[in-house]
């Protein structure tokens, strides 16, 4: 038996590869099972829970902005594709958590900007 209420998940399920070629605000709270990949000079927007699944893997282009404005990426890891002019910011009490067992490391050439926020 359980206890509490159900609700449908399929409008947060992503069901393939993901490859954000404009500019792209994610609003609503998301399930990500597969790769996501931020084109160079684009920015991905984060401001409600996007909760990442073991071997899913967000991909950072150069150039490419990541913005983390009141949102959280959950057991997400970070793997840059170039690393001139990437950044990421975590603003109004954005939170990255990190994939456990793994490092969140900042390489040369991203720039990492926390105006409220935080890493976990």
């Amino acid at each position: 038996m359980y206890d509490g209420y159900l609700s449908d998940i399929s409008s947060m399920i992503s069901d393939s590869t993901i490859t954000i070629v404009q500019d792209t605000e994610w609003n609503t709270q998301k399930y990500v099972h597969y790769n996501v990949y931020v084109n160079s000079g684009k920015t991905l927007k984060i401001t409600n829970n996007v909760n990442f699944y073991r071997g899913a893997n967000l991909y950072l282009s150069s150039g490419c902005k990541l913005i983390i404005d009141g949102g959280s990426l959950t057991d997400v890891s970070i793997t840059y594709v170039g690393t001139s002019g990437a950044s990421i910011q975590l603003l109004n009490n954005g939170t990255l958590n990190y994939l456990n067992n793994q490092d969140f490391t900042v390489p040369l050439g991203v720039s990492l900007e926390i105006t409220n926020g935080k890493i976990n």
